[in-house]
């Protein structure tokens, strides 16, 4: 039988050209081996490898259909690390070569992504029990992130999702792991493009520690222009509650803030299942009130993020204001004539107890726990108040989160030129 021609034969990757190379004529009815002698760089993720030998039917064959072949490979994904942003190009078409191959095998297919691998994380004490990793598209772009198991294979990987961020184009979408309820260990993370071709930064956050039971203002704090998302963690009672960001400095930042529980390991910003509360919907540089009621008392991760993409370049700093702990007393209308801690109840007690007391004026006031030796165990209230009777809770844990001790305590209480103290019991 005589030799066939040469023809042009085409590779693509998630359905773009990648390759194209003239192939030289062999004899009807043989096979040949061809390794293309040009290395080509994928970067990390899950993609689609294609072919198109002979597109436009130079070589006369039995059948002129079945010449598209198509596969999925896993290339190793990019490293991450705490703390830093980077600027990755537009992720690949999710579904492009998916029809190549289709046509070539019947293997499942799993989206097209760009492949990240989280750090290996290092939780100590409250410090770095939860990791976030958020991406923020261009203007008319929408990249959305996925988490998966860390898998070490050519084929195997970024299919499963353990989680799935999906919000809309130019706004932010962020994956967040709970150390304190999954093994501390690495994952890898899928950003998907689902539209738009524009670059789009992603930034990897550890948490830190806010405080248990947090009652008053605490800041400032700064999210700088790269930055894309702050985590803080608190120890909550159940109940209601209420969280305010308020904007102090810096640019008018568009911003959002998420109540995950701790309860849930796998969490992302539109995944409801781990949210307790959510807003986002003021203008830029308003603040953003997020009334909340805890399920449940236990570990919980405030997230603070910027919205938009136009946010991006922009640096500001917020405080955070909590309320809902702290009440006032039923039953009392008239201002107290003197400044006091009036009741304890229970006392002693196990595991928390409540404490009133009166204001005679309105102004700043502290309310703190003290062990027997004169040091600070708790923080209980830093904030102005008004005058009358207030009551606030006290959980039986230290401003890290710890449990206290059995023992004898002292809430000090100081307000204007007056401080005043009573003792309680704890009994475990």
């Amino acid at each position: 039988m005589a030799t066939g021609a040469g023809f042009d034969s085409m590779t693509y990757l998630d359905g773009a050209g990648l390759v194209g190379e003239q192939i030289s004529g062999f004899a009807a009815l043989t096979n040949r081996i061809r390794n293309y002698p040009y290395v080509q760089t994928v970067r990390g993720g899950r993609h689609t490898l294609s072919m198109f030998p002979d597109a436009t039917d130079v070589v006369t064959e039995g059948s002129e259909t079945n010449n598209t072949l198509g596969l999925q490979y896993v290339w190793s994904p990019l490293a991450l690390a705490t703390g830093a942003t980077i600027e990755r190009s537009a992720p690949p078409p999710t579904t492009g070569g998916f029809a190549a191959a289709m046509a070539w095998s019947s293997a499942p297919l799993w989206f097209n992504c760009d492949g990240l691998r989280t750090p290996v994380p290092a939780p100590s004490g409250n410090t770095a029990q939860w990791l976030a990793v958020a991406a923020l598209p261009g203007a008319t772009s929408d990249v959305d992130l996925r988490l998966h198991e860390r898998v070490n294979s050519s084929l195997q990987g970024f299919s499963t999702s353990l989680a799935v961020s999906g919000w809309g184009a130019a706004e932010s979408d962020y994956l967040l792991v709970n150390f304190r309820s999954t093994t501390p260990r690495q994952f890898d993370v899928g950003a998907l493009g689902i539209v738009g071709t524009e670059n789009y930064r992603l930034q990897t956050v550890a948490s830190s520690w806010l405080a248990s039971t947090p009652l008053g203002d605490y800041g400032p704090f700064n999210l700088a222009s790269t930055g894309v998302i702050a985590l803080h963690e608190v120890w909550l009672p159940a109940g209601p509650m209420s969280v305010k960001l308020h904007q102090s400095g810096g640019d008018a930042i568009d911003w959002g803030l998420t109540l995950h529980r701790g309860q849930l390991p796998y969490h992302a910003k539109s995944a409801a299942a781990g949210i307790v509360g959510q807003a986002w919907i003021g203008a830029a540089g308003a603040d953003e009130t997020m009334p909340v009621e805890v399920p449940q008392a236990g570990y919980y991760c405030l997230a603070v993020w910027k919205a938009q993409a136009g946010d991006y370049a922009k640096t500001g700093q917020y405080m955070l204001h909590f309320d809902g702990f702290l009440s006032d007393a039923p039953g009392v209308g008239d201002v107290p004539a003197v400044t006091a801690v009036r009741d304890i109840t229970p006392n002693p007690f196990n595991p928390a107890t409540r404490i009133a007391f009166d204001l005679a004026h309105s102004g700043p006031v502290r309310l703190e726990v003290f062990d027997v030796r004169g040091r600070l165990v708790r923080r209980l209230v830093s904030s102005a108040l008004e005058a009358g009777r207030h009551e606030v809770l006290w959980d039986g844990r230290d401003d890290q989160g710890v449990g206290a001790a059995s023992g004898t305590y002292v809430a000090r209480l100081r307000a204007a030129e007056v401080t005043v103290s009573r003792k309680m019991q704890l009994l475990k």
